[in-house]
């Protein structure tokens, strides 16, 4: 699939989640840092995936500038997650297309603080030694082999 076919598919799931009748659930603002191996690390995409997984729970995403801030987004930028325990998933931004490390399995607990309307958390990942291979083949070249996590590589074959 080549990268304007894989943008056609990312827009239509969008249109398509829009009209939506599901209610929504409660959400905590979130906002907060993510490192890897204890330094600063961005741009990125941060996804969370509730713990164990629940259908009738969101999938959470998070766009993580340079200095390795983001806040948490379900329905709308900024408005942040439900309360709940979350599988955190790191990829590639598209836009930096930059390489991204694969990394140990790593939860975090969204709850209501009382007190605060914001809360804040650190996201402290840990690199599993090997480099998470883009999801998009380089310009040019379509097919690959799915790999670890259903990404592609490069090179074709299984």
């Amino acid at each position: 699939m080549n990268l304007r076919n894989l943008i056609v598919v990312a827009i239509a799931a969008l249109l398509l989640g829009c009209g939506s009748r599901e209610p929504r659930l409660a959400t905590i603002r979130v906002k907060g840092t993510l490192y890897l191996d204890d330094k600063v690390f961005g741009p990125a995409l941060l996804q969370l995936t509730p713990d164990p997984p629940n259908e009738s729970m969101p999938v959470v995403n998070a766009y993580v500038k340079k200095d390795g801030s983001f806040e948490l987004r379900t329905y709308k930028d900024g408005d942040g997650a439900p309360a709940g325990k979350y599988n955190v998933i790191l990829s590639m931004d598209p836009i930096a297309m930059g390489p991204v490390p694969a990394t140990k399995r790593m939860t975090v607990d969204v709850a209501e603080m009382p007190g605060t309307s914001v809360q804040t958390i650190d996201v402290k990942l840990e690199s599993s030694g090997g480099e998470m291979i883009s999801p998009l083949p380089p310009p040019g070249q379509e097919g690959g082999r799915r790999g670890a996590q259903g990404m592609t590589s490069p090179g074709g074959g299984p």
